[in-house]
């Protein structure tokens, strides 16, 4: 495309002010796609980490997994999933306009033009290409927010799921300590204390008796 200025359009004035302020735009806007495509990749990669992180928990306590727990690693998945889906779409590689082809520029160094018409015609080309790039800003931008509003979802399902991990935990060690009564708690060794001496052994069931008061298990005789 040639850098000539329409007809009627170019102004009786140097040209510089606005050949700069069009130059300036057009590469900010290059520069703010930039930093749009690197927090996207930011917030995929924490994505798949807070994923992989509920897997892990739950691989570790399967006993703790019940319908709602399928139901938060579920909402995690899809969140992960919608997060991926729009990345790629921001990521996938669309026609950029990227100013004047310098061969043009180059030619019309050598032509009837002068200076102020060639930094007008490249200002203009600029500007226009511009307007034509904002398509690809509001779509990045788009998937960001989208992808915002599910990393935090995800991250709400995370802690979520670590607290009914710990609660499922306590609970299970509570109930073990009521069904103990007293005498046997201090009378029956564990498994692993066969070898000590009987008072070793009283050492160590009283030990657990005072573990399972600190959980609130204990009940009188």
């Amino acid at each position: 495309m040639s850098t000539e200025a329409r007809p009627g359009k170019y102004p009786d004035r140097n040209t510089q002010l606005f050949y700069e302020l069009a130059r300036d735009r057009h590469a900010a806007q290059a520069d703010a796609l930039g930093a749009l495509d690197t927090k996207l990749a930011f917030f995929l990669t924490s994505s798949s980490a807070l994923l992989g992180i509920l897997l892990a928990v739950y691989a570790l306590r399967s006993d703790a997994l019940h319908v709602f727990e399928w139901l938060l690693v579920g909402l995690s998945a899809s969140a992960w999933i919608l997060i991926t889906g729009f990345a790629l779409d921001a990521f996938r590689h669309r026609p950029w306009s990227s100013g004047p082809q310098l061969q043009q520029v180059f030619d019309d160094h050598f032509g009837e033009r002068d200076d102020n018409r060639i930094r007008w015609g490249v200002a203009n080309r600029f500007w226009g290409d511009y307007n034509r790039n904002k398509e690809h800003e509001v779509r990045k931008g788009r998937a960001l927010t989208v992808a915002l509003l599910l990393f935090v979802t995800q991250t709400a399902v995370l802690v979520l799921g670590l607290v009914l991990v710990v609660v499922s935990g306590s609970s299970e060690s509570s109930r073990q300590c009521r069904n103990l009564g007293p005498a046997a708690r201090v009378s029956r060794p564990p498994p692993t204390v066969r070898h000590r001496t009987p008072e070793a052994n009283y050492r160590a069931a009283l030990a657990r008796l005072l573990a399972c008061q600190k959980l609130g298990g204990d009940s009188n005789p």
